[in-house]
């Protein structure tokens, strides 16, 4: 596979589209299909989570039903070596790289200089999904006598309220926390694209 074409949709619910899934998934014309705001729970039916042709992954809200969440299609024969479905995951693969003993949570709290149950309250609304691929199949995302991974990165940040402080110091420390993690990977020598 010498070119790979991702494309991202917030698709403000995955129940909300009108037609069957792969047909919306072929109509994208792309090998990696991020999706933001699915509005999921692990328990989705089969028409809105499997398609003909395409590999599905999902990440959930913890705490709220049907709130955010966030996936990713890849049309087959794609398959990654790895998924990410939180910050914390994302971290502990980057940071043990750097024969670091903390996990993703700690490494947040240190460095965003929260609690712990605010680091992970980062991760409870299912607002990120990774996906590893081997750039052996990528030959446009290295050079030659280069293999390292490229990461996938779907995302859904929050949106900006000012009305409510709470939501807004989320808002900001998750795009803390989001660039700490690139950061990260980026030291590791990944590729990525989001």
């Amino acid at each position: 596979m010498n070119r790979v074409r991702i494309c991202s949709w917030n698709i403000n619910g995955l129940r909300s589209i009108q037609h069957p899934l792969k047909s919306i998934l072929d109509s994208l014309t792309s090998d990696i299909i991020c999706i933001q705001e699915t509005k999921t729970t692990p328990d989705i039916s089969r028409e809105f989570a499997f398609a003909d042709n395409y590999n599905g992954y999902f990440s959930h809200s913890i705490h709220k039903t049907g709130y955010s969440g966030t996936a990713v299609f890849c049309r087959n024969p794609l398959k990654p070596t790895k998924t990410f479905h939180s910050l914390n995951d994302i971290l502990v693969e980057s940071i043990s790289c750097q024969n670091n003993s903390i996990d993703g949570w700690g490494f947040l709290k240190r460095k965003l200089n929260i609690s712990h149950t605010e680091a992970r309250n980062l991760d409870a609304e299912g607002r990120v999904l990774g996906l590893q691929f081997s750039t052996d199949i990528f030959t446009t995302f290295r050079t030659p006598d280069e293999i390292r991974p490229l990461i996938v990165l779907s995302i859904y940040f929050p949106r900006l309220n000012p009305e409510n402080v709470e939501r807004l110091n989320y808002k900001h420390l998750f795009q803390s926390a989001v660039q700490l993690c690139i950061e990260s990977l980026l030291i590791e020598n990944y590729c990525w694209g989001l």
